[in-house]
């Protein structure tokens, strides 16, 4: 859903950008890009250049204000994946081990590895797919909310299936 949303932003902007003629093309991006900050889905400057003039300047920066907590979404699984390979660089994980242990009330606990949770083979439900996850984004969930969540739905599939 996020990658459709974004896809359509861009096109929308490109469209407005091209109507340059269109006086309100400036109210109309500013409209949509002050929403999209406000829902929490953009953060950042925007610029829209036609040819060599630079046609539209945006800055819809939310953390300006010296805010340095943020979510930072997908960009954290190359840093779970590193600490998860420095834990069994350790000794202390392996990676044939099993979810259970860890959270025994998940589905499938009991044959998800955490190889299989490394490489997206798991088959656990994905709570970005959860019809709340972007209303919810401004919350703290707990462990246990996720957990809860994750078996109040159907898995994706079973672990090592074919899931392309």
């Amino acid at each position: 859903m996020m990658k459709r949303l974004l896809f359509l932003t861009a096109i929308l902007l490109f469209s407005i950008a091209g109507f340059t003629q269109n006086s309100n093309y400036k109210t109309s991006i500013d409209s949509l890009l002050n929403f999209l900050k406000t829902e929490n889905l953009f953060s950042g400057r925007v610029s829209i250049q036609k040819t060599d003039k630079i046609i539209y300047t945006g800055n819809f920066d939310k953390f300006h204000n010296n805010i340095v907590k943020y979510k930072i979404g997908s960009v954290t699984k190359v840093f779970t994946a590193l600490l998860v390979y420095q834990l069994i660089d350790e000794g202390k994980l392996q990676l044939n081990s099993t979810l259970d242990k860890y959270f025994p009330t998940i589905k499938n606990a009991n044959t998800i590895t955490i190889e299989n949770l490394l490489s997206h083979t798991s088959g656990i439900y994905s709570v970005t797919d959860w019809d709340g996850y972007y209303g919810a984004r401004k919350q703290q969930l707990t462990r246990q909310d996720i957990a809860d969540l994750v078996n109040k739905n159907k898995p994706a599939f079973k672990p090592n299936a074919d899931c392309m």
